[in-house]
């Protein structure tokens, strides 16, 4: 019977040592597998982050750059153009009334202002100095003012915001708002076939929101998102990017009939970071 009880005895212990080595070796393997999915996560997170570093390097630079060239395009080019204007001037009070060199004056009178015309437009395509002196809202503002000369669409702009937004953001997370804001004007513009368009600007918390609202082609988030993996532009791309910089977000969606895009950046509440109303870096 002894012998009997020892070997039982015996299995016992041998089914609990290996029931708990069994254990030990399935916590083993989770804990592993843990630990090998939060190093994936974090290697993750680091290239996320290495990308976003690099894309605000490369934003960075880009700026300068820009900045660099419209400042020798508005230094060199625009004085140029504007002694060709003074000449030209001067040259029409020498000149006979209905005279063939008269025409001819007038005629690059004409030409030389198309020329100082598409160049004041390459110069705010590359910094937006009207932003950057009056304002993000007065910038918008402005640009809804020109929308509504366009006689085949209605537009309004609000902006509920009863404190300086822009003083919560750097300059160049204002250049990236500015940019994002005229690739979706442009994007609803180009596409849309809208004849009703609306910006409204609201504050909520830390949470800056501007509200697209037009009453043309409605879209939705997964439509925006296979146009951005599929197209070949780089204005959805690029702008995925900025949002990312930002911490921002851009939402498709409808209200019944009604279009609406609503940009949406976080901000501190609590940063003041006031901006000069003129930047010598900039081309006056």
């Amino acid at each position: 019977m002894e012998s009997k009880d020892q070997i039982v005895l015996f299995v016992i212990a041998a089914s609990i040592v290996g029931l708990t080595f069994g254990v030990f070796i399935i916590l083993f393997l989770l804990r592993h597998q843990k630990k090998m999915h939060q190093n994936a996560l974090n290697m993750q997170l680091l290239k996320q982050n290495q990308q976003r570093e690099l894309f605000q390097a490369i934003s960075d630079t880009e700026l300068r750059e820009k900045q660099r060239i419209a400042n020798n395009l508005h230094d060199e080019i625009g004085i140029t153009l504007n002694l060709i204007r003074q000449n030209l001037g001067l040259q029409k009070k020498e000149l006979q009334p209905d005279s063939i060199a008269l025409k001819i004056n007038e005629t690059n009178k004409t030409l030389l202002d198309k020329a100082h015309e598409t160049l004041s437009t390459s110069i705010f395509e590359l910094i937006p100095k009207f932003m950057l002196d009056n304002g993000l809202s007065n910038s918008l503002n402005n640009d809804f003012l020109l929308l509504s000369t366009n006689k085949s669409l209605e537009t309004s702009y609000n902006n509920s915001i009863d404190f300086p937004f822009e003083n919560h953001f750097s300059k160049n997370h204002l250049i990236d708002i500015n940019r994002i804001v005229h690739e979706i004007l442009n994007n609803i513009l180009k596409y849309s076939g809208c004849t009703n368009l609306s910006l409204n600007i609201h504050g909520e918390a830390s949470i800056l929101k501007l509200i697209f609202s037009h009453n043309g082609k409605i879209i939705s988030n997964e439509e925006i998102h296979n146009y951005t993996h599929t197209s070949n532009g780089l204005g959805l791309r690029s702008m995925k990017a900025r949002l990312e910089l930002l911490g921002g977000s851009v939402d498709y969606s409808s209200a019944g009939k009604e279009a609406r895009v609503t940009f949406s950046i976080p901000f501190d509440p609590h940063s003041n970071l006031k901006h000069d109303q003129t930047d010598s870096n900039s081309p006056g």
